[in-house]
């Protein structure tokens, strides 16, 4: 199994070839396997609060008014490169569900229950 430091140099060298017209911005800086710094932004705010957090929840920790679409990318991307986790839960309201994210523990590459 490869670490999160090979994931992510692995994946600075594929996505700007997948997705050649978006500049390898969105995830990671050109010529190195780490994270910008709003991809890093993200991941430390779910680090932090150490559990499930919906979107709204992590707007206001992230001291946002609302996520954007960039955000919302990034978000997907850090779930690619297996860094968080995303879930769909079930709600009451017009939409009937919420996407909720955790940080995955980086020591141990393991996800809390």
């Amino acid at each position: 199994m490869l670490d999160h430091i090979e994931k992510r140099a692995i994946y600075s060298q594929v996505y700007p070839q997948v997705y050649p017209g978006n500049s390898d911005r969105l995830m990671v800086d050109s010529n190195s396997p780490s994270l910008t710094p709003q991809a890093q932004h993200l991941l430390d705010v779910l680090r932090a609060a150490e559990g499930w957090v919906n979107r709204t929840e992590l707007a206001k920790l992230a001291q946002k008014t609302a996520l954007n679409k960039w955000d919302f990318a990034l978000l997907g991307k850090l779930t690619e490169a297996e860094l968080i986790e995303q879930r769909q839960v079930a709600r009451h309201g017009p939409i009937g569900y919420e996407w909720q994210y955790r940080a995955i523990d980086s020591e141990s590459g393991s996800r809390d229950s």
